[in-house]
């Protein structure tokens, strides 16, 4: 895990750029065809790929969607469920609903995929593909990718008090430099405890 906190400070400045990262180097590790990210829209309704590495080519994609509507069935099997794992997806009656679309066009042949959760909500998936030939989920494996989605759903969370941050900052500042042209200014009341707040503004206004 400490190559993967390595990459803690690239999703500080480029979440997409961290997801890339991580599939690559889940994939080299593992040598496993294909590791993906996906996030959930804000409805729940539909499953978005942010990052595909592709293990033989060495290669990202992106933008593949998958819509509750379609796979009604399989959208409430990861709502209730901290990880998935077939072995063998020709014959689970799990991965029917993907037969035609997914995998037999893409030759998956066993696949692994680990709920993210962040703030007690399901967000998102990391999955692990396995293409024409067969294998089985070791304990191991389930582990590590349990603990890569515990780890990708934090680090989400932690990048979106970030972005909130520096937006409630900027606002601040906005309005501040507004009310230097403007020359207003404002106050808060805090009538628990009976105190008054004022802007900058507001002190240069009435020489305080």
């Amino acid at each position: 895990m400490w190559q993967i906190s390595q990459l803690d400070l690239i999703a500080n400045d480029d979440l997409y750029k961290y997801f890339d990262e991580l599939t690559a180097l889940l994939g080299k590790m593992l040598k496993i065809e294909r590791v993906g990210i996906w996030l959930f829209d804000e409805d729940e309704s539909e499953l978005m790929c942010k990052s595909l590495y592709d293990y033989e080519t060495d290669t990202h994609s992106s933008g593949m969607s998958v819509s509750m509507e379609a796979y009604g069935k399989s959208f409430e099997m990861f709502r209730n469920s901290r990880y998935v794992n077939v072995n063998d997806t020709l014959t689970d009656s799990r991965t029917m609903e993907f037969m035609e679309d997914f995998i037999l066009p893409l030759q998956i042949t066993s696949g692994l995929g680990c709920i993210i959760v962040s703030s007690d909500r399901h967000i998102g998936a990391v999955s692990f593909s396995v293409v024409g030939r067969q294998y089985t989920w070791d304990d191991y494996e389930i582990a590590l990718g349990c603990q890569i989605a515990d780890h990708l759903g934090i680090t989400i969370l932690n990048k979106e008090r970030s972005d909130f941050a520096q937006a409630l900052k900027k606002s601040e500042e906005f309005l501040k430099r507004a009310q230097e042209v403007s020359k207003t200014g404002n106050w808060v009341i805090d009538f628990a405890t009976k105190k008054i707040s004022l802007s900058d503004e507001v002190y240069r206004i009435f020489d305080l």
